[in-house]
């Protein structure tokens, strides 16, 4: 609650929906947002808000810095002595601690592994090293200290032993134990994806959706909506994209109820995801059914939320109106470069984007000027004819280019499809159901 109104006394009114998001992420992994954002924007006014929010969000943490007093640093360093030396057997049993250095792990790569598999982490290993719960508590409390300071490195190290030891037993464990193993993976997942540790944070985000799948579903339904605006730093800052729309389009034979399960908690519970949603499907646009789903969601909840991406996929799939879907790609491309999550795939948005917009226009279209394709698109004529002449063969589509006219002629017969594209349609969508099920 502090930190919602921490939140709400230092964020600027913002576009790029941080007021939104901020709530649901940690302070740690909001700080790397707000310096972009303070970055890119050209407002003076608005980047000193966004300054102030970052300093008053770091004076929350135990972060070096000038928001700590000599004493308050001491009694931070001597707290964190009381935490490691209460860990005791566990420090010493996985951990090298050199002074100046602090923690790293004994075991790394392989040898962690072979660890994991010869039990080495299981409850036998550590009763014969005399290692007692309240041990595995002041590892927690290490960790966290680490976090909390800012020691990504060495608080993934921590939690990474933590948690082989508590997950696989967390089911079992009474309910303090067991939130405890649930935030010392979320503390996990925050550390690897700061630090960039792609398959680290993937390993991280899949333990908690596992974790999430055996609670009650309206609590279990609140955390799904937190793993999916912790996961946007794992899936748009690693190019995983698809895996995001993988999990919001799921389709479970064995329960039904599992369906779109997360699709529908971002239509319930956090609609400002669509955005995401949109950009996601843009870049996953070889996805032809996924791509189909997600811009029948967009439309069907236009009431509830919309902005430049989601109108963008509406326009061009929904209403097939290519002048507007031309404009809002224009307005994307703009919206792009401020947004902390896509900017970094800023060029492929665009690339895939046009690629539908004229692809689309090929289909529904008995001829195309290429001056006009090339006044959209930004180039010289004979840039537009090359580009054109990748798409139709990209798309595979029965056209032909006449440059003596100036025009790209389309068949009679490319506008409709094949009974072969019949077929792949139809086994695409196999593993789906129509978006009229959703909530």
């Amino acid at each position: 609650n502090s930190f919602c109104t921490l939140l709400e006394a230092t964020m600027p009114t913002d576009p790029q929906l941080l007021t939104a998001i901020a709530p649901r992420v940690d302070k740690h992994l909001l700080l790397p947002v707000l310096k972009f954002a303070s970055e890119k924007s050209a407002d003076a006014a608005l980047k000193k808000q966004y300054s102030q929010a970052v300093g008053a969000l770091t004076a929350q943490t135990t972060m070096p810095g000038d928001h700590l007093s000599s004493e308050q640093q001491e009694e931070v360093e001597k707290n964190f002595g009381k935490a490691l030396k209460a860990a005791g057997a566990l420090i010493d049993l996985y951990f090298n601690n050199v002074e100046g250095e602090g923690l790293s792990l004994k075991l790394i790569g392989k040898e962690f592994h072979e660890a994991r598999r010869a039990g080495k982490f299981g409850s036998t290993e550590l009763k014969e090293n005399g290692v007692k719960p309240r041990n595995i508590r002041a590892l927690y409390d290490v960790a966290f200290a680490l976090v909390d300071s800012g020691n990504y490195a060495q608080a993934a190290a921590v939690l990474k032993v933590h948690n082989e030891i508590t997950v696989r037993d967390a089911a079992d464990a009474d309910s303090e134990t067991n939130a405890r193993v649930r935030s010392a993976l979320w503390g996990q997942y925050l550390c690897e994806v700061l630090l960039g540790e792609r398959d680290a944070s993937k390993h991280a985000l899949d333990q908690l959706q596992q974790m999430l799948d055996d609670r009650a579903a309206d609590e279990a339904n609140k955390a799904r909506a937190d793993l999916l605006h912790w996961g946007l730093f794992h899936w748009f800052k690693n190019r995983e994209t698809s895996a995001f729309l993988d999990l919001l389009f799921t389709f479970d034979k064995a329960d039904r109820s599992k369906t779109y399960l997360y699709a529908n908690v971002v239509q319930c519970m956090a609609p400002h995801l669509l955005r995401y949603v949109a950009i996601a499907a843009v870049l996953n646009k070889k996805k032809r059914a996924t791509l189909t789903r997600a811009a029948r969601i967009l439309d069907g909840d236009a009431y509830h939320y919309t902005d430049v991406f989601t109108r963008f996929l509406v326009e061009l799939c929904i209403r097939t109106d290519f002048g507007k879907a031309t404009a809002l790609l224009a307005e994307c491309d703009k919206a792009l470069a401020d947004d902390f999550f896509a900017a970094d795939l800023r060029d492929e948005f665009i690339a895939n984007a046009r690629q539908m917009l004229f692809e689309d226009q090929l289909r529904v279209r008995k001829s195309l000027s290429i001056a006009s394709a090339a006044s959209q698109l930004g180039m010289t004529t004979d840039e537009a004819e090359l580009w054109l002449v990748d798409l139709i063969r990209e798309a595979k589509l029965d056209a032909a280019v006449d440059s003596v006219a100036g025009t790209v002629r389309v068949s009679g017969t490319a506008t409709q499809k094949s009974v072969w594209q019949h077929v792949l349609d139809r086994l695409e969508n196999a593993s789906g159901v129509k978006s009229s099920a959703m909530i």
